[in-house]
């Protein structure tokens, strides 16, 4: 304990593997989260422009309407990859200069 207190035992070894954990079961939340609402938004119109017919089109429209649903998808499942390797490339970082710390206060 009293080399905790005096800082010659770090306790973030140990708080890094938690925080590692609760990134990587969060991050697939936060971007279905961001990828719901942004496909909302796609959907919803707000960022399309309307469709107007060409000449040789009629007034609904003859040409059929292509879904970004699985684009979307895509872009998530990407976005999420990218995301865990991102996060595991981060905290492997900080637990490797945590065991070169121990390995030269060892010496």
């Amino acid at each position: 304990m009293w080399d905790l207190l005096r800082f010659h035992t770090f306790v973030t070894p140990w708080v890094l593997l938690g925080v590692y954990y609760m990134g990587a079961l969060l991050m697939p939340l936060g971007i279905y989260y961001l990828m719901k609402r942004l496909g909302t938004r796609i959907e919803g119109g707000s960022t399309q422009e309307p469709h107007r017919p060409s000449a040789g089109e009629t007034e609904q429209g003859d040409r059929p309407r292509v879904s970004r649903g699985w684009k979307l998808r895509l872009v998530a499942v990407a976005a999420w990859l990218m995301g865990e390797l991102a996060w595991r490339i981060f905290i492997e970082f900080f637990v490797a200069y945590f065991q070169m710390r121990e390995a030269l206060a060892g010496s």
